[in-house]
């Protein structure tokens, strides 16, 4: 036998869920549904852990793509560099720097810091 206070409260718990009964072996067995759902693994997380190990792969590609092929641009590169660097700081100097200049002037690194903020919080 119930004490008398089980069936108010198990009214109440009712109402809160939004059905018109509840009993008591169904409150009893809510813990073991909730770590059944706690520990299943969905098809969403098996395919996203296998795109993972996809990117990773990948990844590994890449670097052995750049490390056999990177010493030969190098080498291949090498009577072109004094060109290339003189490019470089060109771009640099008529280019970029003006760019950034005009970009701290005009505050736009600022909005984009305050921007950046902002979106951190209210995520």
């Amino acid at each position: 036998a119930l004490p008398e206070a089980v069936p108010p409260l198990l009214k109440r718990a009712a109402g809160l869920v939004g059905r018109a009964a509840l009993s008591l072996d169904e409150l009893r067995a809510v813990e073991a549904r909730l770590h059944e759902v706690e520990h299943q693994r969905g098809v969403i997380a098996r395919v996203g852990g296998a795109f993972t190990f996809i990117n990773l792969v990948w990844l590994l590609s890449i670097v052995g793509i750049a490390v056999s092929v990177g010493p030969s641009l190098v080498h291949a590169l090498t009577p072109l560099r004094e060109q290339l660097l003189r490019l470089a700081r060109w771009l640099f100097r008529r280019v970029i720097e003006p760019l950034c200049v005009r970009l701290h002037v005009y505050g736009v690194f600022e909005a984009a810091a305050w921007l950046f903020t902002a979106a951190l919080l209210l995520d």
